[in-house]
């Protein structure tokens, strides 16, 4: 079996929780993976602490998700015991409106960076697909730095 590498690992740290997701491609697509753990362990009915929650999801094409790794965390989120879930989905969704907000402003920033580039700069970022938050940051920095380099 192949070891594929993992690759866009993201914290998201709420007021309860912290969500470590990764993903990796594989022969059929690609793979989301989270592990939650819990800042407060939970005591369970049998005796033992519940510490953290690990779920995989497979994708074949592209997910169709609010925010990166949301369908992975709301699986380990159905694993909690049913009075902490409503509590822990709430934090995440809290989490998803502010990323939200920063995603918009920097779309917005990239907008106005963009609309002052060159014809022949526009035409050199014609080709570029982003897949992934790191790459539409490093699109938007380089963006951004053409557009100061064009006011000089």
């Amino acid at each position: 079996m192949k070891n594929y590498e993992k690759y866009g690992f993201q914290t998201i740290e709420t007021q309860n929780y912290i969500a470590k997701c990764n993903v990796y491609n594989n022969r059929s697509g690609f793979v989301h993976e989270c592990r939650l753990e819990l800042k407060t362990p939970i005591k369970l009915k049998n005796g033992g602490l519940l510490q953290a929650i690990t779920k995989k999801c497979q994708y074949y094409n592209r997910t169709w998700e609010n925010w990166q790794f949301e369908t992975v965390v709301l699986k380990c989120i159905d694993e909690l015991p049913k009075k902490e879930r409503e509590s822990a989905r709430k934090e995440f969704e809290a989490y998803a409106r502010g990323e939200s907000a920063e995603m918009s402003e920097k779309l917005e920033n990239f907008q106005q960076n963009y609309a002052e580039l060159t014809e022949k700069q526009k035409e050199l970022l014609k080709g570029v697909e982003v897949t992934n938050k790191s790459e539409f940051d490093s699109v938007c920095s380089l963006v951004g730095m053409m557009s100061i380099f064009n006011k000089l």
